[in-house]
């Protein structure tokens, strides 16, 4: 990664935290639970302080809510080289959110010069954690073959993942590839049902694949029993395991 990044190298995968952190994060927990009440009530300036105190003592949690505050601009302006530097240290002592937030920052190219590498091996962490967001971003690098190969079976098989968790974008993902039977079999009526999913959470193209998927959800000409069938895309089975689907 390019040293404009981050000086440090904090966000790159097997990036370790400063010696003895685990030792002296126990101490300061106090420290971390006055920043966390200070975000509750709404004064960032001091959840700031606090947290920094327990994120320089090490404490992960401490480290990913400041790298927060930080991205977002909460209190002050935007940091985002900071805030890449608190998520790295938080992401490489195992911090879930953490690694899910650095790896979707590396992967967007927006906020840090894109690397897409380093944003697999960090949203990989996290998906392996049930972080859905970090499924449904690491689906969308084995769909687009960054970063990562090419390999419709694990997109498919991500997306289902954070869809299962009811992330509406994973899920109308997920939807469009049980339509078009890429990495799994086709499956119109399980294409109905996560799409309906993510319509329902507010996802207008999925409203808009659902209506043009409708006629086609029985092979049959449109009678009753089509009507049936599409009732029937309102159940959602269980989501097949690794592997499972079409090649």
């Amino acid at each position: 990664m390019s040293e404009t990044t981050i000086a440090c190298g904090a966000c790159q995968p097997g990036a370790q935290p400063p010696a003895a952190a685990s030792a002296a994060a126990q101490p300061c927990s106090e420290a971390y639970s006055r920043g966390l009440r200070c975000l509750a009530v709404g004064d960032p300036a001091q959840a700031a302080r606090w947290l920094r105190e327990a994120a320089e003592h090490g404490h992960a949690g401490a480290q990913y809510h400041l790298a927060r505050m930080l991205r977002r601009g909460a209190g002050s302006p935007r940091q985002l080289r900071q805030a890449a530097h608190w998520f790295g240290l938080a992401a490489a002592q195992g911090h879930a959110r953490a690694q899910c937030a650095l790896g979707v920052m590396l992967k967007g190219g927006r906020e840090l010069p894109c690397d897409y590498g380093a944003a697999a091996a960090w949203l990989q962490q996290a998906a392996a954690r049930c972080e859905a967001l970090a499924q449904y971003h690491l689906g969308d690098l084995y769909a687009q073959g960054h970063g990562v190969p090419r390999d419709a079976r694990l997109a498919a098989f991500w997306f289902g993942a954070a869809a299962e968790q009811d992330l509406g974008a994973a899920q109308y993902r997920l939807g469009l590839l049980l339509r078009d039977g890429i990495g799994v079999a086709r499956d119109l009526e399980q294409a109905a049902a996560w799409l309906r999913r993510a319509a329902e959470q507010g996802c207008s193209d999925a409203r808009r694949q659902l209506g043009a998927l409708r006629p086609a959800a029985c092979d049959a000409p449109w009678d009753d029993r089509c009507d049936a069938a599409w009732q029937r895309a309102a159940r959602v089975a269980p989501w097949p395991a690794a592997g499972a689907g079409a090649a």
